[in-house]
């Protein structure tokens, strides 16, 4: 009788989950039948998307000697996919070309956008670009010591809400 008893209640305990899934599976459907006061229902249907953007920079770039302007490329957003009142923000960081053989001696330069200093730029649809322009004074070119000189400019890239109106 143990053995009857103790095989009921496992039974129960395997049935109970299964019989509480297929009540969870049948609230979330909806059954039309002949009976049904409306002939009709509703399905409700998402999709989440998530934004995707890809934003080309300028390439390495090698400055002649003695010119003054040097183009730089473009930053470009060359594909996006953002939500709405979103932007992708990139911004620029230039330093100096440092002598390789004595980190004191810099030559000074500038990353131009158009006639203004380019620091960051906001953009919210494929396409949209700034060309670029490296800009070194010709007085620093006139005091620049012979040697190899290099810098770097780091471009930072963020994804936010429009700053612009």
């Amino acid at each position: 009788m143990k053995k009857k008893f103790l095989s009921v209640i496992l039974a129960t305990a395997m049935i109970l989950p299964a019989m509480v899934m297929s009540v969870s599976a049948a609230e979330t459907v909806s059954t039309i039948d002949q009976d049904s006061r409306p002939q009709s229902a509703a399905a409700d249907i998402s999709v989440d998307i998530a934004p995707a953007y890809t934003v080309t920079i300028p390439e390495d770039t090698e400055i002649p000697f003695n010119k003054t302007e040097t183009d730089f490329g473009k930053v470009e957003l060359t594909a996006a996919r953002l939500e709405v009142g979103k932007s992708i923000t990139v911004s620029a960081q230039a330093g100096a070309l440092v002598n390789l053989d004595d980190s004191t001696k810099t030559i000074p330069y500038t990353v131009m956008a158009g006639e203004s200093e380019f620091t960051s730029g906001e953009y919210t649809a494929q396409g949209q670009s700034t060309e670029l322009t490296l800009v070194v004074d010709q007085n620093d070119w006139d005091s620049a010591c012979a040697g190899s000189y290099e810098g770097t400019v780091t471009f930072t890239v963020s994804y936010g809400n429009v700053t612009t109106p």
